[in-house]
């Protein structure tokens, strides 16, 4: 695969903050 993988951090309705490992090109 040549997609570079890219640490992304979600925050859900409570106020969590929970991170997430995606392959996207998504900031």
């Amino acid at each position: 695969f040549n997609r570079e993988k890219k640490w992304c951090i979600v925050i859900s309705s409570e106020g969590y903050i929970d991170f997430g490992f995606s392959v996207s090109d998504k900031i």
